[in-house]
C-alpha cells in the first residue's frame, strides 16, 4: 500500500487532533472517521474483533479557485 502524495499531511484536519488552520492553502482536506457496530467472533485460536465503520474524506480549495486541484493526478 502506498501513501498518498497529493495533498500534504500538514493539511489535513484529522479528527481530535490540534486546531487546524486553512487559511492560505491552495487545498487541504479532512478526515472524519464515523463508528460503526463492532463484534467479537470466537473461533479457533481466540477472539477476533471485527469493526465496521465508514471515513469521510472532504477536499477543500479556496473559494472561486476551481476544481483543478481536486481532481487532477499526481505526478510521480
Amino acid at each position: 500500500m502506498a501513501a498518498q502524495t497529493a495533498i500534504a499531511s500538514d493539511a489535513v484536519d484529522y479528527p481530535n487532533g490540534p486546531v487546524f488552520d486553512p487559511n492560505n492553502r491552495d487545498i487541504w482536506a479532512r478526515l472524519t472517521n464515523i463508528a460503526g457496530q463492532a463484534g467479537a467472533t470466537e473461533i479457533g485460536n481466540g477472539p477476533v474483533v471485527h469493526r465496521t465503520g465508514l471515513l469521510i474524506i472532504q477536499l477543500f480549495v479556496p473559494v472561486g479557485s476551481g476544481t483543478l486541484l481536486i481532481s487532477e493526478r499526481p505526478t510521480s
